[in-house]
């Protein structure tokens, strides 16, 4: 991007058929921003460059025109310097961890409704519910030179991340949400509920991506949406509601595809076998066969591993007086509803 745009002028004119085409007609006269459609073929970029302009741009918000020919630089600086920017990204990161934003929608923004010192017309609802907090978060975004690990940080160490999900007497009100007084239950992630599985029975797939020396083992690695070799693991993903980044929002509440794939599917299936064999990976519960523990042992591992906690005595008689088939059948039941119960798929 070393030139200048050229000022665009169109011109109609006649075609054989009798109908009328433009033509871009261009002039040097005049350089607007730094592009040009010149590529030097010794170092091309990863990007083609754009052909060239007739206007010259401006931030719609604030109305502020770029004053200097570097406009990527200017874009950048016009938009870091509005408040709005700064109060759109902790809202999103705001949401990413409580659930809703403290603006919601956090892409539905309706800037007459979000200034507390603003009076709104009788029957409009404000639509920023904690303007105080937003604007805090907003200025130590600022003051720490938006970096977004530090407000990560802040998030989950205050009272409100780290409030229970139980409600008193187990009755929901709505000002719950608003006044983020409990914390919100939802389902994990695509990513993260695939790769819980992974790390709950100790199966990892490799899967490899062009142009990526290693393997990945975990979803949450994966750089775009079908980017892996592995078709079975990418389609599971797509029908627990992952996002592609262009056309799909990525969604965590539950859909009846994604509940019932995820009760059925290979992937999931092979995870929970107490079995190893040439088309089933070795799990952490085929070893615990292997070794030759206890069913009391290898249930109360299941759980830690799967749970992140021990059985109940009332769980633990139950998984033990449920035993009705062979060993090896009935322990892979009983992996395959640990992961299938609501403790394991949402998170509290």
């Amino acid at each position: 991007m070393s030139a200048f745009f050229s000022r665009m002028r169109m011109r109609t004119v006649s075609d054989d058929n009798g109908g009328f085409r433009q033509r871009v007609i261009i002039s040097n006269d005049t350089t607007v921003g730094q592009y040009t459609s010149a590529v030097d073929p010794s170092n091309p970029g990863a990007r083609p460059s754009r052909d060239s302009a007739n206007e010259a741009p401006y931030y719609w918000l604030t109305g502020q025109v770029p004053q200097t020919a570097d406009w990527r630089r200017e874009f950048a600086r016009v938009l870091t310097a509005d408040p709005q920017f700064t109060k759109a990204s902790v809202n999103y990161i705001w949401a990413y961890f409580f659930g809703s934003g403290i603006v919601d929608p956090v892409d539905g923004w309706d800037l007459a409704r979000t200034d507390p010192n603003v009076p709104l017309p009788d029957g409009w609802p404000t639509q920023n519910t904690h303007p105080e907090v937003l604007n805090a978060l907003a200025d130590y975004f600022v003051q720490n030179n938006y970096s977004v690990k530090s407000v990560v940080r802040l998030i989950v160490n205050s009272n409100a991340y780290q409030l229970s999900s139980r409600y008193p007497d187990g009755k929901w009100q709505d000002a719950y949400k608003d006044y983020f007084a409990r914390y919100e239950a939802r389902r994990m992630t695509a990513e993260q509920l695939v790769d819980s599985v992974a790390t709950a029975s100790g199966i990892s797939p490799q899967m490899s991506v062009q142009g990526l020396p290693y393997t990945l083992q975990y979803s949450n690695q994966i750089p775009y949406p079908g980017a892996t070799n592995d078709f079975n693991t990418e389609g599971v993903l797509n029908d627990l509601g992952r996002g592609d980044y262009n056309s799909r929002i990525a969604l965590s509440k539950p859909s009846l595809l994604g509940v019932l794939d995820f009760m059925n599917n290979w992937v999931i299936e092979n995870r929970t076998l107490a079995y190893s064999g040439r088309y089933v990976s070795q799990s952490r519960l085929s070893v615990w066969m292997a070794d030759g523990l206890s069913p009391t042992e290898i249930v109360n591992r299941m759980f830690m591993a799967t749970l992140t906690r021990p059985p109940t005595p009332a769980e633990l008689e139950l998984a033990l007086n449920r035993k009705t088939v062979d060993l090896t059948t009935w322990l892979s039941g009983l992996q395959w509803a640990l992961i299938q119960k609501s403790d394991f798929v949402f998170k509290y």
